[in-house]
């Protein structure tokens, strides 16, 4: 299992490069996010990158680096995030299906399929889900907040 320090360090190592490389593309990034998952794994051979390891650095990077924020996803009342959740996680052969998921709101620009890399299209799906979750359990703490009874 990856630790929260070495976590830490792979995320500053991410920025770093990101610092370093502004004009990479986002795949680029991700790409280097997943590598350093990757080489974290090469020196401790217990222990791979898990879904959750990789979800949670495209997600942190969703934040860090596309400068998404909770106001923002609680603006997604539509179920965008979610539906942009299941393109992802469609197979590639259901192409016209995974397009017509994609909210129809959102710019085409930010659809950006990856049919040559299973898990890194399920990543982007896990990461989705969990802004998603976020966006909901967000919501349900301010409703809390605002009930007269409590």
């Amino acid at each position: 299992m990856i630790t929260k320090e070495l976590r830490q360090a792979m995320i500053e190592k991410a920025n770093a490069i990101i610092e370093e490389n502004q004009f990479i593309a986002e795949e680029l990034i991700v790409d280097g996010i997943i590598d350093l998952l990757d080489e974290t794994a090469a020196f401790d051979k217990l222990s791979a990158p898990t879904a959750l390891d990789l979800i949670a650095a495209e997600r942190e990077r969703h934040v860090t680096v596309e400068g998404w924020t909770k106001e923002g996803d609680a603006q997604h009342v539509n179920g965008e995030l979610a539906r942009a959740a299941a393109a992802y996680a469609i197979p590639y052969e259901y192409h016209s299906e995974r397009r017509q998921l994609w909210p129809k709101n959102w710019d085409r620009q930010m659809w950006k399929p990856t049919p040559e890399n299973r898990i890194k299209e399920l990543v982007k799906a896990g990461a989705l889900i969990a802004a998603e979750i976020d966006r909901l359990n967000n919501l349900e703490q301010k409703e809390v907040k605002n009930d007269p009874a409590n």
